[in-house]
């Protein structure tokens, strides 16, 4: 699962997380690689994205790098780890120049980082993840996650259903309208303002893993996110949804 919110315009720069069933080689790992992703944009004339991205996965000891998340294991045993986490890329952004016309006016929304904490238990045959954010742009989250994992041979696969809530700083910083953005007459399409409530989005994420050799490893994944309609009712907003499908190659060091 993505253990952060999707951000459209960088979040996948780096793969997502590897299973947490061991892969050849012991624990400690580095992979790198590259990937290509699509994704679906929820904006209103902002066209779907496909970008090719660099694969970075590492494990050292407590120490850990995978997909946007760098974080440190504090304490970690057979069926619990916890500690801090720090999101490289988190939000909803979009650039003031990929808007269509009609929206020309709007302020650009950034993407940010977060930082919080990450709480996992297992209880087999499932994985239970708890993960409280703090974002750089404004607003916090937490994540509540579930998933499970199958091994077959060389073969793995991951599900997982999660849950975010987004605070209404948070939503509002990338949805909501305001006065003077409706004031602007380059937003033609914009009549009225919008402050967004705090969210409830629901996600699944399905990957799989290949391992070709004990140095090259397959991956692909694909997620859906259903939107609240804190989201959803903004002007800015076309779609209910959104998706991701990615695949990508990696070498192990």
């Amino acid at each position: 699962m993505k253990t952060t919110n999707v951000a459209l315009s960088m979040a996948c720069i780096l793969s997502t997380s590897f299973p947490h069933t061991t892969l050849a080689g012991g624990p400690d790992r580095l992979y790198l690689g590259i990937g290509a992703n699509f994704e679906s944009s929820i904006y209103e004339s902002i066209d779907d994205e496909v970008e090719a991205f660099p694969i970075i996965n590492a494990q050292k000891g407590g120490f850990y790098w995978e997909g946007s998340d760098i974080g440190y294991r504090l304490y970690e045993n057979r069926n619990i780890e916890i500690g801090p986490v720090f999101s490289l890329f988190e939000g909803y952004g979009f650039d003031e120049e990929d808007l269509g016309d009609g929206y020309k006016g709007l302020e650009t929304r950034d993407d940010g980082q977060s930082y919080g904490l990450f709480l996992g238990f297992e209880l087999e045959p499932f994985s239970f993840g708890i993960k409280p954010m703090k974002h750089s742009e404004d607003g916090s989250s937490i994540e509540l996650s579930v998933e499970h994992e199958y091994r077959k041979g060389k073969l793995f696969l991951m599900s997982s259903l999660f849950v975010e809530h987004l605070d209404k700083d948070y939503t509002d910083n990338y949805f909501g309208v305001s006065q003077s953005e409706v004031n602007n007459p380059l937003n033609t399409r914009l009549s009225s303002t919008y402050k967004a409530d705090s969210a409830n989005n629901i996600g699944l994420e399905f990957g799989m893993f290949y391992e070709l050799s004990e140095k090259w490893l397959l991956s692909g994944r694909m997620e859906y996110i259903s939107l609240d309609s804190s989201i959803t009712d903004s002007p800015l907003v076309e779609d209910d949804h959104l998706y991701s499908l990615s695949t990508g190659i990696s070498y192990r060091f």
